[in-house]
């Protein structure tokens, strides 16, 4: 109860309201046809700032794995782009394939990570036990 600064004197649970109200973000993420086919009303759903598209996932669910060039895929980028700015969410995703910042900013995204958390941290570790390897040769 320490840790998390309760004092039994103070407005605890309106200043956790103001918190979720004012500071917190909640993002859902879309990355399936389900997703698309109620995306209008996701995009519209009260409480929600931010739509997430994760492409690996859509494409996925699309029926054509990594293929980004498809007109489905582009169709439904294209849908859940329109819905969220309809709706005036924020709008994020992951740098991929030939979606790279530049065209995600230009099309009305507002936050574009440059890499997917597993790749990152695969990589982390590919590169720390290189440098591991070398340091033993030394």
């Amino acid at each position: 109860i320490r840790a998390t600064g309760f004092d039994p004197g103070s407005d605890l649970i309106n200043g956790y309201r103001r918190f979720m109200a004012e500071d917190f973000l909640l993002i859902a993420q879309v990355e399936s046809v389900e997703a698309l086919e109620d995306i209008d009303a996701i995009a519209g759903t009260e409480g929600i700032d931010m739509l997430f598209v994760g492409p690996v996932d859509l494409s996925a669910s699309i029926g054509s794995l990594g293929v980004f060039d498809s007109r489905e895929f582009t169709d439904a980028m294209e849908r859940i782009v329109s819905a969220t700015l309809a709706a005036g969410k924020y709008l994020g995703s992951i740098r991929f394939a030939d979606y790279t910042p530049y065209r995600l900013y230009q099309a009305g995204f507002d936050l574009v990570i440059s890499g997917a958390d597993t790749i990152l941290l695969t990589q982390a570790a590919q590169d720390d036990l290189q440098q591991l390897s070398a340091e033993l040769e030394d």
